[in-house]
């Protein structure tokens, strides 16, 4: 109320009131008298009681300012005491603490109030106050100086946050640095010599990185409190940081740093062993021979030196925004600038962090090095295959599992080093050493043979058999010995028919499992990926799957090379077209002599042989299921799509050069049904999900349709019924139709002219 109230300006209040009186809408004269007395009245009362609440208001705030003055006075005067009770028990930190809690109250009263507070107090007591407090920071001066000298913590952190109050700050700040110098000296000195005997660099890298954390974590928020407005708290970071990089710069540079020295050894063998494994050595002289566990164990510990420093990193960076936080803070506080806002407590990229990038490409290089030893391992023992896909004869060898298993465990090693560049490093690394390794290791010369073996093993002897497998194996060898020299070969079988075709299914096996290894290797690629992408979620890395940067764009690089290598699939390349020339001679041979311009005789004798189709059928169902029965789902379904297309169009080219009589529309009628029977069986028989119509099988109806009409009349309802499934253009309908030897009741053939007219009108 008084403070609403303190707003009316009441200095002409009479003037005011004359003024409010002018803006009525009538004058009070001309008002009855009675009324017009009691405005007045009313009007003069008013006036009265504002002035009077106002003057009372005024009265109140005075009384308020001498308790605070009062106050504060009481309160100088207690500090002051206890300020000389101190000094009287020579307890000079308690003795500044109440000067500080003086100088506090007297400077947080309003500069109208000091010539009062300062009368009020006496000049001997505050000459008393200013020489206690010279005294009393003589003597914590002197006593910070011993403490420092002496390692004195306790006595320090009851000393270092009176400096900044004390204006101290400025000249404390180096002898306190030089106390965490040999503090940090000296945890570092003790925990690493509490080690056992012998121990790793990696360990004495994670005492220094601790050691370091530790006094970080104790003295920065009293140093950023204390002495921070002195930058005491950069240069305690900077100390710290150049103590631990030039120990960790000397660990990782001795030469009895073991993982580093062998992984860069290692590194530099790597274009031997790559060349070693590509194309292959057979000679003890081009061997490269490494030790597998050691070299697993050295990636290890270089992953977790990344570990360290990238921890270490993120922690001193942690730190570095903490402190920038704390000057702006103390900036709103106390409304002065302290500056350095544009110098760097660190540099953006330090020492730590170039060794550490340089460490990744060591890692990378011992990564695709153990990746590459790990193949050639597997190829130097006898491979195992297992069944693939939990169906049929088909069945995958060990050396994929190997080698994705080699590349899984690099990658999640890489992550787990928390590094990105690292990361960035070994996927590239990986999904290089994978697009270079399978096209050579599970193709090229392999394939080749293995189509070899199933395309042409209906004529394998028993001895044929054994000298095919040592070919093969003698051929692999090439492969299998970049570590090795020896390679366990088929044994020889005993003789009799049995063994002999065992012989021949473990052949098959094999072949087969050379093209099922590249099939589960592009599948493999695409899971690896989803494993790298689920791991990098895990590990609460910043990671934009979709995004373009460097870490997103070598997590994508798998499924490239799936997809690169997708184009290569031997199956298609190599596989398919050796079966599509077999194909093309089952369909050759028997067709020679068929014939579709035939009579009544003609067709029955048909009827009972079955067909040149039946045979086609036959022959090439046998042939394609050797081959496809040691394929995986997606070979076999791949190898039945090709040859039911292929053999569809095969058997069109063979009904282009034939010409067709009323019995012999209906042999081929019986022929296409049959052919459409078999490719239904087939398809069943391999559990196949293709979707789509077979094209060639759908022409082949169609064809069969325009040959058996009776009436050229009935062609547009033929076309027609198909509606936009109809594939046959209108110079294909006229060749078929130019076919035929008979019309129905129209006797000989039919008018060119009349096929041509009811082509026109068809609506296609």
């Amino acid at each position: 109320m008084s403070s609403l109230l303190s707003d009316i300006p009441l200095d002409e209040s009479e003037g005011d009131l004359d003024e409010t009186h002018t803006k009525l809408s009538l004058p009070l004269s001309s008002l009855p008298l009675n009324l017009s007395s009691t405005l007045a009245s009313i009007i003069s009362s008013s006036t009265s009681d504002v002035k009077q609440i106002r003057e009372l208001d005024k009265e109140l705030r005075n009384v308020n300012e001498e308790v605070e003055l009062l106050s504060q006075i009481s309160l100088l005067r207690k500090y002051a005491s206890l300020t000389t009770s101190a000094l009287l028990s020579s307890d000079f930190v308690l003795c500044a603490k109440h000067c500080v809690s003086f100088t506090k109250v007297l400077s947080s009263s309003p500069p109208s109030n000091l010539p009062r507070l300062t009368s009020a107090l006496g000049e001997s007591l505050m000459s008393e106050q200013e020489e206690s407090r010279k005294k009393s920071v003589g003597a914590i001066t002197e006593s910070y100086k011993k403490a420092i000298e002496e390692g004195d913590l306790p006595e320090i952190c009851r000393i270092v946050p009176l400096l900044g109050d004390l204006d101290l700050a400025e000249e404390s700040v180096g002898s306190y640095l030089k106390y965490l110098q040999k503090l940090l000296n000296k945890t570092i000195g003790d925990s690493l010599s509490n080690l056992p005997s012998p121990t790793t660099n990696e360990a004495r890298m994670a005492v220094i990185f601790n050691s370091a954390g530790t006094v970080i974590r104790h003295h920065l928020p009293m140093v950023s409190k204390a002495l921070g407005a002195a930058k005491g708290d950069r240069g305690l970071i900077q100390l710290v940081h150049v103590n631990v990089e030039g120990r960790i710069m000397s660990l990782i540079q001795n030469p009895d740093s073991t993982a580093v020295s062998d992984l860069q050894t290692v590194t530099s063998m790597l274009p031997s062993i790559e060349d070693s494994v590509m194309k292959g050595s057979s000679s003890e002289e081009g061997e490269v021979k490494l030790d597998l566990p050691e070299l697993d164990r050295a990636c290890e510990n270089v992953a977790l030196m990344i570990q360290y420093i990238d921890s270490y990193e993120g922690f001193i960076r942690h730190c570095v925004d903490e402190i920038g936080r704390a000057q702006a803070y103390r900036e709103k506080e106390t409304g002065k600038e302290e500056g350095g806002e544009g110098e760097e407590v660190l540099p953006r990229v330090t020492k730590l962090g170039e060794v550490a990038m340089e460490l990744s490409a060591v890692l990378g290089g011992g990564e695709s090095a153990l990746l590459l030893s790990t193949i050639s391992r597997t190829l130097r023992g006898e491979l195992s295959y297992a069944e693939y896909e939990g169906e049929g004869k088909a069945a995958c060898s060990n050396l994929v599992e190997e080698m994705f298993y080699a590349a899984q465990r690099a990658a999640l090693r890489a992550i787990a080093s928390g590094h990105v560049t690292t990361v960035c490093v070994i996927l590239n690394q990986c999904a290089n050493t994978l697009s270079m390794v399978i096209p050579k290791v599970l193709g090229g010369k392999k394939i080749a043979r293995a189509k070899d073996v199933l395309m042409g093993n209906k004529t394998i002897s028993a001895a044929a058999a054994e000298a095919l497998a040592k070919e093969v194996n003698s051929n692999l060898s090439n492969l299998r010995n970049t570590f090795g020299s020896s390679v366990a070969s088929p044994s020889r079988g005993g003789g009799g028919r049995r063994e002999t075709e065992e012989g021949r299914d473990k052949l098959r096996k094999e072949a087969g499992g050379a093209f099922n290894d590249f099939a589960v290797s592009v599948e493999y690629l695409g899971k690896l990926q989803d494993v790298i992408v689920e791991e990098l979620t895990r590990a609460a890395i910043d990671f934009d799957k979709d995004g373009d940067t460097q870490l997103a764009s070598a997590t994508r690089g798998f499924r490239g090379v799936a997809s690169q290598l997708s184009e290569f699939d031997p199956v298609k390349v190599t596989l398919i077209p050796a079966i599509g020339q077999t194909l093309k001679g089952i369909v050759e041979k028997a067709s020679e002599g068929c014939s579709y311009s035939i009579d009544e005789r003609g067709f029955e004798i048909v009827e009972t042989t079955g067909g040149w189709i039946a045979d086609v059928c036959r022959e090439a169902g046998k042939v394609t299921e050797e081959v496809a029965g040691w394929l995986g789902k997606e070979g076999r379904e791949g190898v039945w799509g090709f040859v039911m297309e292929e053999i569809s169009k095969m058997v069109e080219v063979v009904l282009r050069k034939r010409r067709f009589s009323e019995f012999g529309s209906l042999r081929l009628d019986a022929d296409v049904r049959l052919l459409v029977s078999w490719c239904k069986e087939m398809m069943d028989r391999g559990g196949s999900r293709r979707g789509g119509p077979i094209s060639g099988l759908e022409r082949l109806k169609q064809i069969n349709r325009l040959v058996g009409l009776i009436d050229l009349t009935d062609l547009k309802k033929v076309v027609q019924a198909e509606g936009r499934n109809w594939r046959l253009k209108k110079g294909e309908i006229k060749g078929y139709l130019n076919l035929k030897e008979q019309w129905g009741e129209q006797g000989e053939g039919c008018g060119k002219k009349q096929i041509e007219d009811a082509i026109r009108r068809l609506p296609i």
